[in-house]
């Protein structure tokens, strides 16, 4: 069965909308947003890796499309996923602009 990857949503895109201010993330670049990039790419391994960094803010960038199709400055390690993946599930409570609610894991 064919992997379908899901793209941002809605909330995610809007906040890194604003965040950006609408502008392209690439410095010098004052082209609009016209794509959302997966810094670390939304696949059917990474997804089970990261389960919830992959759909987050802290995995998106808003591109213009120029940029969007050079994008392998963006790639971001396994370790920094991991550290981010830890994060959000040991800290995150709530994130309303993810679309998905995190609840604190507690280690015993």
């Amino acid at each position: 069965m064919k992997y379908i990857a899901k793209p941002f949503s809605g909330k995610v895109r809007c906040a890194v909308f604003d965040a950006q201010e609408g502008m392209c993330a690439v410095d010098g670049c004052y082209e609009r947003i016209r794509d959302f990039h997966h810094c670390k790419p939304n696949t059917k391994t990474n997804n089970k890796l990261y389960p919830l960094f992959i759909p987050s803010i802290f995995n998106c960038k808003g591109l213009c499309t120029k940029h969007h199709t050079n994008y392998a400055q963006w790639n971001i390690t396994d370790a920094l996923c991991h550290a981010y993946e830890e994060w959000l599930r040991n800290f995150m409570v709530s994130m309303p602009f993810s679309g998905i609610t995190y609840q604190k894991i507690e280690r015993g």
